[in-house]
């Protein structure tokens, strides 16, 4: 799960191509195989760490309405079935 955090959190060079690399522009994981050797590790460690991020509400920095969680174990967009055109 360290590996999923530092993925989603980290502004180092490193961080910055995973993100670049393995998820949408929307901030999900690409639905797609990526041919990368890392790829299978990377996404079992992503999602249990998005699943546990969590907010402290009140920085009112990088909060991102539709895609973050709030309290519950999924995201607005998914929970009312919103197309990830917003």
């Amino acid at each position: 799960m360290k590996l999923g955090w530092a993925s989603l959190n980290d502004q180092d060079p490193w961080a910055n191509f995973h993100r670049a690399e393995f998820l949408n522009k929307e901030g999900s994981l690409t639905h797609y195989n990526k041919n990368s050797s890392i790829w299978t590790g990377l996404k079992e460690a992503i999602v249990p760490a998005k699943a546990n991020l969590k907010w402290i509400i009140g920085s009112r920095k990088d909060i991102y309405f539709w895609r973050d969680y709030w309290g519950s174990g999924i995201v607005i967009i998914e929970m009312l079935n919103i197309t990830s055109d917003i």
